[in-house]
C-alpha cells in the first residue's frame, strides 16, 4: 500500500526521525542518578552567501543497571553531522549526514563469582552517511520527485566467558558431516574386517574426538562486520478528472545487507556449552 511507496518495506508502520537541520543556539545537556550519568550538546550553524547550514551533534552516556554491581555497565558515544541546502533556486532541498557510533556493554569478572566466572563484553563502533531531499518539478503532473540513501559499516565484537557444569559430553571438533573422528588425531582404526570405521576428511588430521570435562570454563567471541545500503526513489503526481482532485506516488527501494565477519570463534578444547 501507501506506506510501502513511502517508506520501504513495512508491513504494520513506522517510525519517522527528522534530524534537526537549520540555525539553532548551542546547547548542553547534562544528566546524573545513582544509574546513569550522560551529556550532549548540539548547534546549528548558518553558513554565510547561500552555502546552507551545517549542525554538528555529540553524546556520551555511562549506565550502571545496579550501583550494588558496578562491574556491569553500559558505555555510548556519538557524533554526527548534517549539512542542509537549497540549490537551483529552491528547486533542490537536500539534506545529507555523517555520524559515528560507539557502544559497549561489558560484565567484568566478579571476583566473590567462583559458580559461573561470568565475563562478557558486547561493543560495535560504526560509521554511517545518509542523504536525502526533494526536487520541485514544474509539471502539469509530476510534482516533486523524492530520494534517500543511506550506507552504513559496523565493526561488532561480542565476548563470553562462563564456568560451565555438569557439561561431560561426546565432543568432536569437526564441522564436516559424516566425518568419524576418534580420541587420536589423524589415526585410522579398522574393524576386523579391515573395513575402516573412521573417516577422517582431507585437512582435518590434527582434530580429534573427546569427552568434555564435567566443569570447564568455555569462552567464545563472534565477529561481525556489518554493511547495510539503501536507496529509495520516489515521485509524486497530482491531476484533476472532472470535479475530483487525485494525487498518486509512484516510488523504488533498493537494500541490501551482508556480514564480513568470520561469526562465532571459540577454542577447539573448549567449545561453547553443548
Amino acid at each position: 500500500g501507501i506506506p510501502s511507496v513511502a517508506y520501504g518495506d513495512v508491513t504494520s508502520g513506522a517510525v519517522i526521525v527528522n534530524q534537526k537541520a537549520g540555525r539553532q543556539p548551542l546547547t548542553v545537556e547534562a544528566r546524573a542518578n545513582p544509574n546513569l550519568y550522560g551529556i550532549n550538546a548540539s548547534q546549528g550553524i548558518v553558513l554565510d552567501k547561500k552555502r546552507g547550514a551545517l549542525n554538528l551533534g555529540a553524546d556520551y552516556t555511562y549506565n550502571t543497571k545496579d550501583p550494588v554491581q558496578s562491574y556491569r555497565f553500559y558505555q555510548r558515544a556519538t557524533f554526527n553531522t548534517l549539512y542542509s541546502n537549497q540549490f537551483f533556486n529552491n528547486k533542490l532541498i537536500s539534506n545529507s549526514g555523517l555520524s559515528f557510533n560507539f557502544g559497549k556493554d561489558t560484565r567484568k569478572l566478579n571476583p566473590d563469582d567462583e559458580i559461573t566466572k561470568t565475563k562478557s563484553y558486547g561493543k560495535d563502533v560504526g560509521v554511517a552517511f545518509n542523504t536525502n531531499g526533494r526536487v520541485i518539478v514544474e509539471n502539469h503532473w509530476l510534482k516533486n520527485i523524492k530520494y534517500t540513501g543511506r550506507i552504513s559499516y559496523t565493526n561488532k565484537e561480542s565476548f563470553l566467558q562462563e564456568q560451565n557444569v555438569s557439561a561431560t559430553a561426546p565432543y568432536s571438533m569437526t564441522y564436516t558431516d559424516g566425518a568419524v573422528l576418534t580420541n587420536f588425531p589423524g589415526k585410522a582404526f579398522y574393524d576386523k574386517d579391515g573395513n575402516e570405521i573412521t573417516n577422517i576428511p582431507a585437512g582435518e588430521n590434527h582434530l580429534y574426538a573427546m569427552n568434555l570435562p564435567a566443569t570447564y570454563v568455555g569462552e567464545y567471541t563472534i565477529y561481525g562486520k556489518e554493511l547495510n545500503a539503501f536507496a529509495q526513489l520516489s515521485t509524486s503526481y497530482f491531476n484533476q478528472i472532472g470535479n475530483t482532485n487525485h494525487r498518486w506516488l509512484l516510488g523504488a527501494d533498493y537494500k541490501v545487507d551482508k556480514n564480513y565477519g568470520d561469526g562465532k570463534v571459540f577454542s577447539d578444547t573448549l567449545p561453547p556449552y553443548r
